[in-house]
């Protein structure tokens, strides 16, 4: 499968107010001029028309650029901004344009395959390299490489998958907590009413159910109660069968004990109400403070990043070692120090957030159990306003579930609205009242009234234990699965990535040795951590290190160029894929500019169509002189005027 760029046409676009025509041919192409004169305009063509976006203008350290304003030329009506090119493949060739006032849609005359494939590439950024892109794959740290390889690979679904079976997981291994925590609250229950049925086990604080004990507490009841005793426990829990109820006085449930034990729950945590609202308030605020400033949490990628470019920055540094900007020494490194910390404080904002958070779960968690018991004898208890506890315990569970969202990694989808209560404005204080006022109105029942009572109360928190039992069971059960299925995965994975790896790090070692052949004991090594992507390359038989350890500006340079060009290759569907090389080389010394000139005519010109900029005469004469280039393929620019645009030199 092969396809060409034959020729680009921009109108309106950029800094070309009326209309330019780039003149491709399917071939190499060098864009040669000064600083300013609208080289880029054409591979920022190029990227619009394949992507919609042009990639300079996004992402941190933009400022205030705004695709809306800057994409169209500002002299020029933005419904006037529209990009055209000619491709050619195997069927010929076909003309493609996307407009600005509707760049979501890009219109073909027709629509091949091997068009389709392009727009896959370039929206993964295998189309142009700049001296950024090398940063990215070179100088950075393994999480922030791992992320750009993941990206150009399309991997990153791979990585998608894991994290929906880690989310799977953890919402198992939750539900197995909640479930637990319903078994220990019915353990709890029991030992209020059969406490030698309940044991502590050593060394820890977890409860167990002694069935043998709580048999013969269940025996006693019943035995005092004139009914022959139970061989066993029933399944069903239905400990009262064959008991006749006593009929001295009418039963009620507020007189109850776990009843009564529910409303004395709910009432304890309406004591600290204003600690709860406290808490309530602080997350709210904090969750509001992150969201505002949209940066926060993706600048904290720029962490290592910003501390390891500070070692290379003492009291003579000039020039950052990031960028290559020109700074005073004691400006820069204040810079630096500055950004260290302004970041470092974000990262204790996360973490404040999420003890905040987990702070609040608890909180919020606590009393639902017990107000949903409750809401279960309202139907018994039908004189009471049972709404304020229903419209309550839906905030708390609104509250749990957004909390439960893991807010600190889904920041800004987080509707913090649903944290704007005031806890002391919907308690149902007026409902509790009234559940006291009743409860006091029934008199102590007899002593075989309670044993009755305990009896069934003894039965319902069997059968709630049983069924919580069974249900953390099963959850655990899945959790396991899970862990297993996710290590399977991750280990089929890494065993695909590996090889991916492998074979990227092998096309690189043959690009950079074209370039390079006197490098014997290079051996590239790409390949995965938990934590990122490592990337190291040998040196003249003194081991492995990273690239910017020991090997120069220019030879990192050589090594970004190289990797990207073994990523096209190990991903590329195409004979002849077309790059874009934004004056990437300028930092390469002129031996090995020529070396470059030389490998791409005869060794890389099949596999690639590219198409360089540059500002360096003596660049752009080796390029010719090696036939990299032809002649005929030499686009030159003599200066840029705001009215005008690029001024393109007529040939001879």
């Amino acid at each position: 499968m092969n396809i060409t760029i034959k020729s680009l046409t921009v109108e309106a676009f950029r800094g070309v107010p009326d209309s330019q025509r780039y003149h491709l041919n399917g071939n190499n192409i060098l864009i040669q001029g000064p600083n300013g004169s609208g080289k880029s305009t054409a591979l920022q063509g190029i990227e619009f028309l394949l992507t919609g976006q042009i990639s300079a203008l996004r992402g941190s350290g933009t400022g205030g650029v705004k695709a809306n304003k800057h994409i169209p030329n500002l002299h020029s009506d933005p419904s006037d901004t529209v990009v055209r090119a000619i491709f050619e493949d195997s069927e010929g060739d076909f003309q493609v344009y996307r407009r600005f006032s509707n760049r979501s849609k890009i219109v073909t005359e027709r629509r091949p395959p091997a068009f389709d494939e392009l727009v896959a590439l370039a929206n993964r950024g295998f189309l142009q390299l700049t001296r950024e892109d090398i940063l990215e794959l070179v100088l950075t740290t393994p999480s922030n490489r791992k992320e750009e390889i993941y990206q150009l690979l399309d991997t990153g679904e791979l990585d998608d998958r894991r994290l929906r079976l880690k989310g799977v997981k953890r919402e198992a291994a939750q539900r197995a907590d909640r479930e637990l925590a319903k078994a220990e609250d019915a353990i709890d229950r029991i030992d209020s009413l059969a406490s030698n049925s309940v044991s502590v086990d050593n060394g820890s604080t977890k409860q167990s159910l002694d069935t043998e004990a709580l048999l013969l507490e269940i025996n006693k009841l019943r035995k005092q109660l004139n009914a022959v005793p139970l061989s066993t426990l029933p399944e069903d829990g239905s400990f009262a069968t064959g008991v006749e109820p006593p009929v001295e006085q009418a039963s009620h449930p507020l007189q109850r004990k776990d009843v009564r034990r529910d409303i004395g729950v709910f009432h304890s945590w309406i004591d600290d109400v204003e600690e709860h609202q406290m808490t309530l308030d602080h997350t709210r605020r904090a969750i509001s403070t992150l969201q505002a400033d949209s940066d926060a949490l993706a600048s904290l990628s720029e962490l290592s990043l910003i501390q390891r470019g500070r070692q290379f920055v003492n009291e003579g540094t000039t020039t950052c070692p990031l960028c290559e900007a020109e700074w005073e020494s004691d400006t820069l490194r204040n810079r630096l120090e500055a950004r260290e910390e302004r970041l470092q404080r974000i990262e204790q904002r996360r973490d404040e957030l999420k003890a905040q958070s987990d702070e609040l779960l608890t909180i919020a968690d606590e009393p639902i159990r017990a107000l949903q018991r409750l809401l279960q004898i309202s139907e018994e208890v039908d004189d009471v306003n049972w709404k304020p506890i229903r419209r309550f315990v839906g905030v708390l569970q609104a509250i749990t579930n957004l909390v439960e969202s893991d807010i600190v990694e889904n920041i800004e989808s987080v509707d913090v609205s649903k944290l704007n209560t005031e806890f002391e404005d919907i308690v149902p204080e007026e409902t509790l009242k009234q559940l006291d006022a009743k409860a006091e109105q029934f008199p102590d029942r007899s002593e075989l009234q309670r044993m009755w009572d305990d009896l069934t109360t003894l039965s319902d928190c069997y059968l709630d234990w049983q069924v919580a039992r069974e249900n953390a069971q099963h959850y655990e059960a899945i959790t396991d699965g899970l862990k297993v299925a996710k290590r399977e995965y991750i280990a089929a994975r890494d065993d695909v990535l590996d090889q991916i790896f492998a074979d990227v790090s092998e096309r690189f070692g043959e690009f950079y040795s074209l370039v390079n052949p006197d490098e014997s004991s290079f051996d590239p090594t790409l390949g995965q951590t938990n934590t990122g992507v490592d990337f190291t390359v040998g040196f003249y038989g003194e081991g492995h290190h990273p690239p910017n350890a020991l090997h120069s500006e220019g030879h990192q340079d050589l090594m970004g160029v190289a990797l990207f060009l073994a990523l096209v290759d190990r991903s590329s569907p195409f004979d002849r894929t077309p790059i874009l090389l934004d004056d990437v080389f300028m930092s390469v010394d002129s031996t090995h500019r020529q070396r470059i000139a030389e490998v791409i005519f005869s060794q890389l010109s099949d596999q690639f169509q590219f198409v360089i900029t540059t500002h360096d005469e003596s660049w752009a004469d080796q390029l010719r002189d090696a036939n990299a280039v032809s002649e005929q393929n030499v686009i030159k620019i003599d200066g840029w005027t705001p009215t005008d645009g690029p001024r393109i030199k007529l040939k001879d």
